[in-house]
């Protein structure tokens, strides 16, 4: 892989497209989770359904699970597009855009988390 691929690769309009879109749900999934939440000893609500009400509970630090996995999910899909984007141009930007979608999905379940605890 050399710098004109990758030159070529950030370029393609619906692939940086998708990359900004990604990157600004992820930095608000990240304000939004150092902004509300504060250390404490006291467990929180970290997963909540509308039949069964709060049904898994952990300490404060725990809900940065879900801008992590964000983070880790844009990381693989990126290299994963990267590695297709030679040979099946389609599928590559398919699979980068998958992640602004998972990206915001993950956000709204961070604000309701934040709504519930607060």
């Amino acid at each position: 892989m050399n710098f004109y691929y990758l030159k070529v690769y950030f370029r393609d309009r619906v692939i940086l497209a998708a990359l900004v879109a990604s990157g600004l749900f992820l930095a608000v999934q990240w304000w939004l989770a150092a902004s509300s939440l504060r250390p404490g000893t006291e467990q929180i609500i970290l997963h909540y359904t509308a039949i069964l009400g709060p049904n898994l509970s952990g300490k404060w630090w725990q809900i940065l699970f879900l801008p992590s996995a964000g983070a880790l999910m844009l990381l693989v899909n990126l290299l994963v597009s990267l590695l297709l984007f030679g040979s099946e141009k389609t599928l590559a930007r398919l699979v980068i855009l998958a992640v602004p979608f998972l990206e915001l999905g993950l956000l709204v379940g961070l604000w309701w988390l934040v709504v519930i605890n607060g």
